[in-house]
């Protein structure tokens, strides 16, 4: 039998053995057809998060109990002030609140301008742990080699190196133990002629003292050092893959329509109704964002005016592809996990092609509400905005590559605006927080 005459003999019996739990024998679905009814069911339940097979402890508990200490702790940084946390915090929905983020310079990179603010928004971690790409660009291609980034990025976390990360987890005997008994036996670091306290790779500074450091090492030294640090970005995933949003009032509401539930119906407005019928019909918003949640780990052009005009054009994926097949710490590296040949050739595959300029990576919209503002670049202050965006297309600039297709003017009306923004705020789990937060 195939496979679409399955599925079309499990909705008969579905809903011919299904019972009727409305009042009087009601149909509570009946104000959807079986074709909305489909594409709603397409969007719950948020299932387990996936395997990944790049991170041999992605899923153990140790490690994202180390990767939850470094997550927080400020030590992490240049200079002690910074921790993950600053950027993502859990109570502005993991992000910052900023349109562009702060930047959080220290000096040992002389020749590296830093500015006021950087250029692309801080994402959102919810629900990361389900993503294929990461950053905005989609520079990393696994959530532990995307921790990895910011330690060492002179505009994120005061001009850390990794050997600093590396000497701070063999210096604190608890930190040191977790990660011993994770991972086996850290390199002796007590000669720091071999394993300098501060240094990295940086190709683009040569001059920089950090990769002075770094290049005066054996490569043996550097392969230990490098093994430890992706250990740590492991670590940090461990802990990321439990940020996961899957019990909104959305949820609810798609239960009582598989179980024909009043209750459960009944924590749904009209408007929120009425804006989950635009969100998979007029709106068109499935096009970018389906699935569980809510988008389709794609690259797309949307056509968003830059933040300020003074701010220089971002190519978005067509420049973090070249970046991601240069990652050290990329999937097919010798740090990965996953040694197949399927991986090495979905990493061979990427080509920054004339459509990529100027895609970003769609965001899920888990929670959404929570982590205003929108854009790769904070453009839009509120939901409305965006769906006022998409329904209008007002502002919206010439391609840098060929068209999609995919972005079309929806022209919906004010209260159509209201009730699709309405629906997105039934988004929020408001209990997702709770055990993830330090103690």
């Amino acid at each position: 039998m195939k496979r679409s005459a399955k599925l079309w003999m499990a909705a008969f019996v579905w809903t011919a053995f299904v019972p009727a739990l409305g009042v009087g024998g009601e149909d509570l679905k009946s104000g959807f057809s079986q074709d909305e009814l489909g594409k709603i069911y397409g969007l719950s339940p948020v299932p387990r998060v996936p395997e990944d097979k790049t991170n041999a402890y992605a899923d153990n508990e140790r490690a994202a109990e180390l990767g939850k200490t470094i997550f927080f702790d400020k030590r992490f940084s240049g200079t002690g002030n910074v921790s993950c946390a600053t950027c993502h915090n859990p109570s502005l929905g993991w992000s910052d609140g900023n349109a562009l983020p702060k930047i959080f310079s220290h000096a040992p990179l002389a020749s590296v301008q830093i500015q006021a603010r950087g250029r692309r928004r801080v994402p959102s971690l919810w629900n990361l742990g389900f993503n294929h790409w990461f950053f905005w660009d989609g520079r990393s291609d696994s959530l532990w080699s995307q921790a990895l980034g910011p330690f060492e990025n002179p505009k994120e976390m005061e001009g850390g190196s990794r050997l600093q990360y590396v000497h701070l987890v063999y210096d604190d005997q608890v930190m040191r133990k977790k990660y011993e008994d994770l991972f086996g036996k850290m390199p002796d670091l007590a000669d720091t002629s071999r394993f300098p306290l501060k240094a990295c790779p940086m190709p683009d500074d040569p001059k920089c003292a950090y990769h002075q450091a770094w290049v005066s090492m054996a490569p043996d030294d550097q392969n230990q050092a490098n093994r430890v640090y992706a250990n740590l970005g492991k670590s940090v995933e461990a802990f990321e893959r439990k940020i996961v949003s899957r019990n909104s009032r959305f949820d609810v509401y798609v239960e009582g329509l598989k179980e024909n539930n009043p209750v459960k119906l009944a924590v749904f407005t009209e408007p929120e109704k009425n804006g989950l019928r635009l969100f998979i019909g007029k709106a068109r918003c499935l096009v970018c964002h389906s699935g569980p949640n809510f988008t389709d780990g794609a690259f797309h052009n949307i056509r968003i005016p830059s933040k300020s005009q003074t701010m220089a054009a971002d190519f978005g994926r067509f420049e973090g592809i070249p970046l991601v097949k240069a990652n050290l710490f990329n999937a097919a590296g010798v740090y990965s996990d996953d040694h197949s040949q399927e991986t090495k050739d979905r990493l061979e595959s990427l080509k920054a092609k004339p459509i990529t300029r100027g895609q970003f990576k769609t965001p899920g919209l888990r929670n959404v509400a929570q982590f205003a503002p929108y854009m790769h670049q904070g453009q839009t202050a509120t939901l409305r905005e965006v769906v006022k965006y998409y329904s209008t297309l007002q502002g919206a600039q010439p391609l840098m590559g060929p068209d999609e297709g995919l972005l079309v003017a929806t022209h919906l009306s004010d209260e159509e605006i209201d009730d699709l923004t309405a629906f997105l705020g039934s988004l929020t789990d408001e209990s997702a927080n709770a055990s993830l937060a330090p103690h």
